[in-house]
């Protein structure tokens, strides 16, 4: 379906809210502007990063018509799919690929997760309505399938209109590796994600590249590439780095990213709407301490950092 390759760094735009929780579209234009200046090689957007899972339906669809408009063909876009039916996400793929998407990345519904002929028959109707690439995001239960490798690889075989897979059951570098050994050749490739927090295993095991969240940006590109150069030495020192703020982000997710954001004057208010665990003023406290310790590639905040 497509003869250009998706590789590299891809983070997932987040969706900046107002202090009343409105969608803030000033905010989420500069953490876009932001995203590119960092030379990355492609965004996507709603993920579970986007909380997209807290978008009403309209704003998803302007959102994304937003992004695509912003953008104009100059990045690639990914646009994220996954919904809570079916339905849902084929209307999400068609209005993505109107709006500009290279590809759509689509989560393995866990409704179909003991029917595999189910799940062949959503990706084939995605695939044929959208008119563009697929991305299965293969995320572990109660939040996708957790589709087992055997399961889906024969998906990729029966719907090669599924060009990538974002691979996040654990363990994932080995899983990735599995499935690269194993899969037709219509598969271009596998990304990891987890938030980038095993990216060199992953790199290692020809990971195509990595869809993380968006507060390291600049470091996850440097990384990618650096060891795309064949500097191993320098991507671990890079990897082991960003670990601790990766770490956190495994608990507080959008709080984390956000709060990054909003102290780098790059969006207006960290304001959330998933109900997960958030950032109180100890945890803001070492976040700031663990952002400092990263200025040979960060630059500085330009808040307080006190919330």
């Amino acid at each position: 379906m497509s003869n250009n390759l998706l590789k590299g760094t891809f983070p997932v735009i987040p969706t900046p809210f107002t202090e009343n929780g409105d969608v803030d579209l000033n905010s989420f234009e500069s953490v876009i502007d932001y995203i590119i200046a960092c030379g990355v090689d492609g965004v996507v957007f709603p993920g579970l990063a986007s909380e997209y899972a807290y978008l009403s339906h309209q704003e998803r669809l302007e959102m994304t018509q937003f992004l695509g408009t912003r953008l104009n063909g100059n990045t690639p876009f990914i646009v994220g799919a996954s919904a809570a039916t079916p339905q849902e996400a084929i209307e999400y793929c068609v209005s993505g690929a109107k709006a500009g998407a290279n590809c759509a990345m689509v989560m393995a519904p866990n409704i179909y997760a003991k029917d595999k002929n189910a799940m062949v028959n959503f990706y084939k109707e995605i695939a044929r309505k959208a008119g563009i690439p697929i991305m299965l995001q293969n995320a572990p239960a109660p939040m996708g399938a957790g589709l087992p490798i055997v399961e889906l690889v024969d998906i990729l075989r029966q719907v090669p209109e599924i060009e990538y897979v974002k691979e996040e059951t654990q363990p994932c570098g080995q899983r990735i590796e599995e499935i690269i050994t194993n899969a037709p050749s219509t598969l271009k490739g596998v990304f990891g994600g987890a938030g980038g927090r095993y990216i060199i295993d992953e790199l290692k095991r020809n990971a195509l590249g990595t869809v993380p969240a968006c507060e390291l940006t600049e470091m996850h590109t440097e990384l990618v590439n650096t060891f795309s150069k064949g500097d191993y030495a320098k991507a671990l020192n890079i990897y082991c780095d960003m670990m601790p703020i990766l770490n956190m982000q495994a608990v507080y997710r959008c709080s984390l990213t956000k709060h990054i954001l909003f102290y780098r004057g790059i969006i207006a208010c960290p304001q959330v709407r998933d109900p997960g665990p958030r950032l109180d003023e100890k945890n803001r406290h070492e976040l700031v301490e663990l952002y400092q310790k990263l200025s040979a590639y960060m630059p500085p905040l330009t808040l307080n950092g006190k919330g």
